[in-house]
Parts: structure tokens; sequence; C-alpha cells
């Protein structure tokens, strides 16, 4: 993922995070693309954590690549400034796992899986990270099921037309790798299953369903973040993504190429039958169309071939929505995030984790044993967001403090009372033995009930 420029990576993660959750999918990995990859890994981390996710998945850094204007802020993008809120914070603060050898952690993932039991990958950001792994070992491309955002169709598409759509216009040879040798080193099933431009472009959550994800309530706190970083993103330039589309964080999302990807990974991962007969050939939602086709080395587009003889494995394209297919897409990610199941601990993970700076060979940590200070984060909340309830230690601390200060009040104002009516049973008696002994001193006793008044 590219995570921290198009806003559409945090709908699609924070979906994919809420479907882990309910056993639907295990996410191995997130590895982030382009650019400033510390950056991304950064942004994607503090979200992760501000959320309550950091012991749901582990990070992995792509190699950095130059920044280009498109990126400005940070080399990251309009996300960026997000981060700012939590002064200073980096990874080493983290308490997930960030693997800064990413390539290397992918390919001993893709390594566990092999041609009966495939893994799925998905990739919503340039090709780059997956094209290095085919290159330094084409072997395991029989391991993969491909998902990919990229490239653009049709001629009549709004408002380019056919055009060399960013995810490969960033990284053109990749992009070739990925595509155009699969009928060489097939992946599992042979084909691809694409979301181009062309679908992407028009999928907005908008009206009722968006409405629902602004009423969500304050502690879910996956939805809280979601927004934040919208709203961010989109007064820092993201308002001029996606010419043509209305949109604003008070009344629609902006486009959703990725979130739609992410959606046919996950249905087709939830089809009945073994992974040999699980394609996106027919789908819910949504119009899948067969091309044979390869990316342009020299421009980047998408170009037909001639496959007559049927050897290279088709790519299968999302066309077109079916009738209100972006209506039940937006319903059921909606449904997705608003859900208030509690997500388990995942399997393996106990305790906090450190960022690790592996290799093929040998995986270490590269820091020493010891605790990150990754607690000292929750004194750069806002005070409404300490207020809002989550299983973060740190205010679990603030709520146990503020028991205990209710029970001071309480203590000292019963005590208070107590020795109020122990001085009247003294003053009284006084003033009997006063009048018994016939003495008149009751200005002195009056005095004295003032001065307790």
């Amino acid at each position: 993922a590219d995570f921290g420029g198009p806003i559409d990576d945090t709908f699609a993660i924070s979906y994919l995070l809420k479907k882990q959750c309910d056993g639907t999918v295990d996410i191995r990995l997130i590895s982030v693309v382009g650019r400033n990859t510390t950056g991304r890994a950064t942004l994607l981390a503090k979200f992760l954590e501000e959320s309550g996710y950091s012991d749901q998945v582990d990070i992995g850094m792509g190699p950095p690549g130059p920044c280009q204007n498109f990126f400005s802020i940070s080399c990251v993008g309009p996300v960026w400034p997000w981060i700012e809120q939590f002064n200073g914070w980096t990874l080493d603060d983290y308490d997930g796992t960030v693997y800064e050898q990413g390539i290397d952690r992918m390919i001993q993932i893709i390594e566990e899986y092999s041609e009966t039991n495939p893994i799925y990958i998905v990739t919503v950001g340039a090709l780059t990270n997956l094209a290095i792994i085919i290159q330094q070992r084409p072997d395991l491309r029989k391991n993969m099921k491909v998902f990919t955002m990229s490239g653009s169709l049709f001629s009549d598409t709004e408002p380019f037309g056919k055009f060399t759509e960013f995810n490969i216009l960033d990284d053109i040879p990749s992009a070739a790798i990925v595509y155009n040798d699969r009928h060489i080193n097939p992946y599992f099933g042979g084909h691809i299953c694409a979301v181009p431009w062309d679908t992407g472009y028009y999928f907005q959550i908008e009206g009722v369903q968006y409405q629902r994800l602004l009423d969500a309530p304050k502690d879910n706190l996956l939805v809280k973040n979601l927004i934040d970083q919208y709203k961010t993103f989109y007064f820092n330039g993201g308002s001029n993504f996606d010419p043509g589309r209305t949109f604003h964080p008070n009344n629609a999302s902006a486009s959703m190429y990725d979130l739609e990807l992410v959606w046919l990974a996950i249905y087709v991962a939830g089809l009945d039958g073994d992974e040999a007969s699980k394609t996106c050939q027919s789908v819910d939602f949504i119009e899948m169309q067969e091309f044979d086709v390869h990316v342009n080395e020299t421009n980047g587009l998408i170009i037909d071939i001639d496959d007559n003889d049927n050897t290279i494995p088709p790519v299968y394209f999302a066309a077109e929505f079916k009738d209100n297919g972006i209506e039940d897409l937006s319903r059921d990610f909606v449904d997705t995030v608003l859900d208030t199941k509690k997500c388990k601990k995942k399997k393996g993970r106990k305790g906090k984790k450190k960022r690790r700076s592996n290799s093929l060979s040998k995986s270490s940590d590269s820091r020493d044993s010891g605790e990150s200070s990754s607690s000292s984060y929750g004194s750069h909340r806002s005070v409404e967001q300490n207020d809002e309830l989550t299983e973060s230690n740190t205010l679990i601390t603030t709520s146990e403090e503020r028991v205990s200060a209710d029970s001071i009040v309480i203590i000292a104002t019963v005590s208070f009372f107590v020795i109020l009516i122990v001085m009247g049973i003294c003053l009284t008696g006084y003033c009997i033995y006063q009048m018994c002994a016939g003495k008149r001193s009751y200005g002195v006793i009056d005095s004295e009930i003032d001065i307790v008044k």
C-alpha cells in the first residue's frame, strides 16, 4: 500500500482489519511501497496503534524511492500531517512489529505457501515490491493469487479516457514484470484479478451509508481515526484528487479504488470449494471481464495482445458495477467497520513487539530486548480522546486514578460530617454543664457554635 497518499488506502485497510476480527482473513503482513517508506510505515503504525490494532498485523517496509511532487508532503502524501499531533512519535515508539527489510519478510511468508495452498497478494500501490520478489524468486509465483488495483481500459472512462493509471505510471518496469511474464512463470490459477481506474473512479460512499460513518459511536476508534485521516487528506491537497468527482469529509468519500480491490480479494477467498475453483471470473456487485493484455514497457498503457492459441492466462478486470452494486458494496463496508465485535489478540502474539531488521537466513531484532516506550503516546492525546472508552493500558491507568480520587473525596466528606457531629455533642454537653453550674456564659458558647458553623 502507498499509505498516506490517496485516502482509499485507509478505507481499504480499515475494512481488512475488521474482516480479520471476524475470522474471514488472516493478514500476514501489510507492506508499504513508494518514496518515503519509513514515513509510510510510521503513519500506518500510528494509525494501527491509535485504532487498537497494533497487535493484529505486522508491517513491512519496501525500498525507498525518489520523491516527486505528487507526494510532496514529506514524500508521503496529504495524510502525513495527521501524525504531527503526536509530537515527534516515531517507529521506535511503536508496540507492534515492523520489518525494515520488508521484501525479505514477504519472501519468507510466501515460501510457507504452495501450489495447492496459495497466499493472496493484494497490491493497492505501485507494483514495485511484488516485482522485486518475482525477480528474485520467480519460482514463488505459483504460490500466489495476485490482486492488483492498476490500469485503465476504456477510452470513454471519465475524465481522461484510457491513460497510464498512477499505480502503473509510478513504476512502469515493475508493472511490466508483474503483468507480462505470467505465461512463463504462472501465478496460482494463472490469471490476475484487477480493479482498474474505470470502476474505482465511480465508487464513492455517500448518502445514508456515509452518514452512518459520521454518526459512529465515539468509542469506535477505527472509524474516528479513519475520518480524521480523511479530513487531513482533504485539507492538505486531497481535494484535488479524482477530478470530476464531488466529495468532502462532511458528506461523501473520495473514489474508493483500493477498497473495491480488497473487497474483491476477500470475496474470492470466501467462496466455497478448493483454491483452484475460486476465481474472480464471476462475483457479486461487479461485472468482471476477461482481457488478454500486457503493459507497454515504454508508456505504461494496458495493451491488447494476440493470444489465439490461449497460452497466456487472462486478466480479469472489474469492468462495471452491477445494478445497485456501489450501494451494496458501500453498505457492506459500513456494516463491517461499525461492527462492535472486539478483536481477540492474534494467535502467537505475546506482549509488545519490536522493530525488526530481518534477513532470509536469520531474523533478528534491531534493538535490545527492553520494552519500548510506546505507552508514553497517551500523553499526546487530547482530553476528549482520553475520555473515550478504549483498551489502552495508558487510559486504564487514567481511569483507575479517577476512581481513587472519587474515593478520597467521599472519605473526606464523611470525615468532615463525623467531626461536626462529635463537636456538636461535646458543645451540648458543655452547655448543660454550664447551666447546671449556674454560670451564664452563653455568649461564649454561641460564639463557639458560630465558629463551627
